[in-house]
């Protein structure tokens, strides 16, 4: 009985959060779209591939370990510890690599010498994203959905928040405003997810 309360209880905690998320996604998108023009988004969802699949790389199977082991009740934190330390080199290898190497990238692939710098700034994300994935799968496997809800939502509040200074700072200097706007911001709310983590 307590273990289906504890199921319903998650479960409430985890759509809603994934429902508001969503919700204030679909506005910002909206916003976004106003912020960057058609193009900009177009480069934006160009570029954002990379970022999923460098998570691919580093963390997926890894988050779902930890959380499997993790609800068997036995040496949780060691599970945590461990998923993390192979995780987070695997993150920081594949960000240096794409780092490296977003000129190439950039040329040969997206056939767009601009999107370089924008790829760069993404990768570096991905080990904040990591260590975010891991305590999540943590929570998740110790039935705790408190933390995994917030967190998301803190990410999405800092990374709107993020977007929206970043546009009234270009618009007070009479600057354009560019993807650097998205990227920064997505940069923001892995940060912020990642701290509140901590």
């Amino acid at each position: 009985m307590i273990q289906k309360h504890t199921l319903i209880k998650s479960t409430v905690i985890l759509t809603t959060a994934g429902m508001l998320s969503r919700i204030i996604g679909f506005f910002y998108r909206i916003f976004l779209s106003r912020a960057i023009g058609a193009e900009g988004i177009g480069i934006y969802q160009l570029i954002f591939p990379i970022h999923a699949l460098l998570l691919a790389l580093s963390v997926s199977g890894i988050q779902t370990a930890i959380s499997r082991f993790c609800a068997a009740k036995k040496f949780q934190s060691t599970w945590l510890f461990a998923g993390l330390a192979v995780a987070l080199p695997l993150s920081v290898l594949f960000t240096s690599f794409t780092y490296a190497y977003a000129d190439f990238i950039a040329v040969r692939i997206f056939l767009n010498k601009d999107c370089s710098r924008f790829i760069q700034i993404l990768a570096i994300t991905v080990p904040f994203c990591t260590f975010h994935n891991c305590v999540n799968g943590y929570y998740l496997g110790k039935k705790q959905a408190g933390l995994p809800a917030f967190s998301q939502l803190f990410e999405q509040f800092a990374r709107i928040g993020a977007v929206y200074l970043y546009t009234v700072y270009c618009t007070q200097n009479e600057r354009p405003v560019s993807v650097l706007c998205a990227v920064y911001g997505n940069l923001a709310g892995e940060t912020a997810s990642c701290l509140i983590c901590i």
